[in-house]
This record gives C-alpha cells, structure tokens and sequence, in this order.
C-alpha cells in the first residue's frame, strides 16, 4: 500500500488509481449494474445511485461544452477559408491584369533583366464554340445522368404506394443549444 499526502491528508494511492475518472459508457454500466445488484427488497445504494447519476450528467454537460467550443472554432475556420479565398481571387485577378499589361508593354517578343524575363509565345490550338445550335450531331457528346427523385419517392410512398428499393425513414438528430 502506497501513501501519500494530499491535500493536508494521507491517502492511499492505489484506490486513487481505481477512482480515475470514468467514462459515459462506464457510468452506464455501473449504474445498470447497481439495479441488477440490488437487495432482497429491490432497494439500491440511493448515495452511490445520486453520485453516478451527477457524474453522468456532469459529463453530459462538458461534453456539450465541447461541442459548442468544437462548433465555433467550425465556424471561425469557415470564415478564415472565405477569407482567405477572397483574398486568393484577388491576387490570381491582380496577376492576370499585371500580365496582361506587360504583355501590351512589351516592345519586343522577349525582355530579360539579368536572371529573371518574360517572353510572349503561342498557346496550343483551341476550339471556341460560337453557336451550339447549328454544330452537325456528329459534333455533340450527350452526357445522360440519372438519380432517384427523393421527393417523388417519398410522397409516392406517403400515399401508401410501395416503391420497390426504397422506404421511408426517420433518422434522429443532436441539438445543441
């Protein structure tokens, strides 16, 4: 037996170890357990009962704190994604304009100053489409995509018609506040 001084007092050390803070799924179990183990006259430990039930809830409680902490950092690294778009457009805007304004500035095809230059060249071929409505159908890809009309489905099924592949469910979401 180890002991040792804590708060003004000798405590033991290895029932410290056995009281370390328990998980959600460990107070559930203790407090199941505690109904299971109850006396002869389906009476449990009110105290021990009391104290679970607290810790529990106190669990409970920080894990929503989390969340919620979790949530607004979500959210302050939305903003700084949106910023920092905006910010990219801006320069990749910037850039192109600059290009394009040395390019009409440029008195030959090719500048150099020492290591660094620039030097105007072609770009591969590339087709621009004037007007789709007139191109032969040779010349024109379909793309055919298809998906289940969810909404169709769901008010098909609502009037009590079965829809082979699909059902109707109701899932269960956490909010917190």
């Amino acid at each position: 037996m180890i002991l040792v001084k804590e708060f003004g007092m000798l405590t033991n050390l290895s029932t410290n170890l056995k009281n370390k803070p328990m998980n959600l799924y460990q107070i559930n179990n203790e407090i199941n357990e505690l109904i299971l183990n109850c006396d002869e006259s389906g009476e449990i430990d009110a105290t021990k009962f009391d104290q679970l039930t607290i810790e529990k809830e106190k669990k409970q409680e920080n894990i929503i704190f989390v969340l919620l902490n979790q949530d607004a950092e979500l959210d302050a690294y939305d903003a700084e994604i949106k910023r920092l778009k905006t910010q990219k457009e801006r320069l990749e805007k910037k850039n192109e304009w600059l290009k394009k304004y040395l390019q009409n500035s440029m008195d030959s095809e090719e500048i150099k100053f020492g290591v660094h230059g620039a030097k105007i060249g072609l770009n591969p071929e590339s087709v621009e489409i004037e007007n789709q409505d007139i191109l032969p159908a040779n010349f024109i890809v379909q793309k055919i995509t298809s998906q289940p009309d969810k909404n169709a489905i769901k008010e098909a099924i609502k009037s009590g018609q079965e829809v082979a592949g699909a059902k109707l469910i109701r899932t269960i979401k956490l909010k917190i506040n």
